[in-house]
C-alpha cells in the first residue's frame, strides 16, 4: 500500500509538463567551455611551475659562485699563513744548532 502511494507520488511529480526539454546544443557548448577552462587552468599551473623552477635554478647557480669566492679568499689567507710559517721555519732552522742542548756548533 505504501509503495503504491510512493509510486503514484513520483509519477505525479515527474511528468512531461514539469520536465524541460533538453537541447543537445547547450550541452556541447557547456562541455567545450569546461574543457577550455580545465585546459587553461592546467596550462597556468604548468607555466607557474616552469617559472618557479627557472627562478630556483638561477638562485642555485648564484649560491655556488658566492661560495667559490669566499673559498678562494680563505684559500688565499691560508696560503699566506703557510708561506709565513715556511719562512719562519727556514729562518729558525738555519740559525739552530745541529745538536740542541750542547754548546757545540759548526761555525767554529
Amino acid at each position: 500500500m505504501v509503495t503504491q502511494q510512493i509510486a503514484q507520488y513520483t509519477n505525479a511529480s515527474v511528468n512531461e509538463e514539469t520536465c524541460k526539454k533538453f537541447h543537445h546544443e547547450d550541452r556541447i557548448i557547456t562541455n567545450v567551455l569546461l574543457y577550455l577552462g580545465f585546459f587553461f587552468i592546467v596550462i597556468f599551473f604548468v607555466w607557474m611551475e616552469y617559472h618557479n623552477h627557472e627562478k630556483r635554478k638561477k638562485e642555485e647557480q648564484g649560491e655556488p659562485r658566492k661560495e667559490n669566492g669566499e673559498l678562494r679568499e680563505k684559500n688565499g689567507e691560508l696560503q699566506k699563513e703557510i708561506d709565513q710559517r715556511r719562512a719562519q721555519f727556514r729562518n729558525d732552522w738555519q740559525n739552530a744548532s745541529l745538536y740542541p742542548g750542547s754548546g757545540f756548533s759548526c761555525s767554529q
